[in-house]
């Protein structure tokens, strides 16, 4: 067992003992003061008779057995004795056919203000059952009782004349007092144990304020050291994911950078070796398509490797974006126009859709290479004769620019894993154009970068919808 729960057990064993001391010491004073009490009541009690003449007893017969005179000089000697005891009423009672009367009674002050004093040979109707089993047992009672007034003892002793009447001399004294005295006492001792408990609980609760700021301290030092311990598994923890999401990414970068390059070598390889083989036969009209088709593999090659460069950028810390306010409208004609070979060749139809004047804040680079992906993902997905619409719209708070196209749309699958680098598989276009899936993410991050939001839709045959939200300037 602890040190603060036996102090506890004898706290409330002590409590227990001291609260049985203090019930018996109220016990033990309310029985001396009605033992006080008995003892006053028995001595007025017997001094009844001393105060009534010879053979009053013998003589009170009926109500016309005493005279008046004689039982005003009773009343007024029993009003003197019962004051002398400090009780309410002393008085006698005999039984005439099963009927109790008053003989003799003392006066309270009420009664002689009131003029309500009890008459010679009065019938006592609200008489106690306990002096009639006086009477009837022949042997002494104490009762208590109570009525509107107060509560009271009583004494009844009945005796008996020479000429064999039966009679009952009785006291009652008003306890109110006595239990004023036990008030005092128990006051006096409740004042005296709550200050003993006070004591022992200042002690109790100093003992245990020591006990449990000493407890707290070596909680604190235990999660202290817990949390360095958590801290650096934490820390271990972010370095293993890290290390494993560099070297996916590191695989990823390393596959998407082999893709590309294989393919534009691969494009550059064919045509070199068309040229070497027909070099003396080439015309005018296939020479241009030969240098086109270089163009445009160096200009892929070229652009694959912007975005991988700014993606790579992002994803190091303290990546730095110029925001300034531009005007869309001017960003969204220079992304197409620097477009323009990639939709025409593929007779792609592009349409604007701008009411507006609209101007947003953000880096003006950022904003170019992600119309530029966005619009190339639309050329790429549209088959020959394919439209592709991008509107400007404004809300109250909001500028939303619209890139859509009636292209081939996105499998739901792959849809939701658009923004995954590592789920993202490559895809070819309508005309085997190839893409590692990155230009989506890199969107998506640098929107994000800048304060807005982006959010795509798509379905198979019908094409492809993606909304960009800027706050408007």
């Amino acid at each position: 067992m602890k040190v603060i729960e036996k102090f506890i057990l004898g706290y409330i064993i002590f409590f227990l003992a001291l609260s049985g001391l203090l019930f018996y010491i109220y016990q033990s004073k309310k029985e001396l003061e009605i033992k006080k009490i008995d003892i006053n009541l028995f001595e007025a009690t017997m001094s009844i008779n001393k105060e009534l003449k010879t053979g009053f007893h013998d003589r009170a017969i009926n109500e016309n057995s005493i005279t008046i005179e004689e039982h005003n000089k009773n009343n007024i000697k029993l009003t003197e004795l019962r004051r002398k005891y400090g009780l309410i009423y002393l008085y006698t009672a005999v039984e005439d056919n099963g009927k109790i009367y008053l003989t003799a009674s003392s006066v309270t002050d009420i009664d002689i203000k009131n003029k309500t004093e009890a008459k010679y040979y009065y019938y006592y109707k609200d008489v106690s059952k306990e002096l009639i089993k006086a009477l009837k047992e022949n042997k002494i009672k104490f009762t208590e009782y109570r009525d509107n007034e107060g509560y009271y003892r009583a004494l009844f002793i009945p005796m008996g004349t020479e000429g064999g009447r039966r009679y009952v001399l009785a006291a009652e004294k008003n306890l109110n007092e006595v239990k004023e005295i036990i008030k005092k006492v128990t006051i006096q001792i409740s004042i005296a144990a709550v200050t003993m408990f006070m004591l022992l609980f200042i002690m109790l609760a100093g003992y245990i304020n020591k006990s449990e700021n000493k407890k707290k301290e070596i909680k604190r030092i235990n999660e202290e050291l817990e949390k360095k311990y958590l801290d650096k598994q934490m820390e271990l923890e972010k370095a293993k994911k890290d290390l494993i999401e560099l070297n996916s990414t590191k695989d990823k970068l390393f596959s998407i950078i082999g893709h590309d390059i294989k393919g534009t070598i691969g494009n550059l390889m064919s045509i070199a070796e068309f040229m070497a083989e027909n070099g003396g036969e080439i015309d005018g009209n296939n020479r241009k398509q030969i240098f086109d088709s270089i163009k445009k593999s160096v200009e892929n090659a070229y652009f694959m490797a912007v975005n991988l460069f700014e993606w790579a950028k992002l994803q190091r810390d303290g990546y730095v974006i110029n925001q300034e306010i531009i005007r869309v409208k001017e960003v969204i004609e220079k992304s197409i126009n620097s477009l323009k070979n990639n939709w025409s060749e593929k007779e792609i139809e592009i349409s604007l859709d701008i009411k507006d004047d609209i101007f947003i804040y953000v880096d003006q680079n950022n904003m170019e290479l992600v119309l530029k992906n966005l619009i190339l993902n639309s050329i790429k997905y549209c088959n020959g004769d394919g439209k592709i619409e991008i509107r400007l719209e404004k809300s109250e708070e909001e500028a939303i620019i619209y890139v859509i196209d009636n292209g081939e749309g996105i499998k739901f699958e792959k849809l939701k894993s658009i923004f995954d680098l590592y789920e993202n598989k490559f895809t070819y276009g309508t005309k085997g154009e190839h893409g590692a899936g990155l230009g989506m993410i890199l969107c998506k991050e640098l929107i994000e970068k800048n304060g807005g939001r982006l959010e795509i839709k798509s379905d198979i045959e019908k094409g492809t919808e993606v909304k960009l939200y800027f706050k408007v300037n």
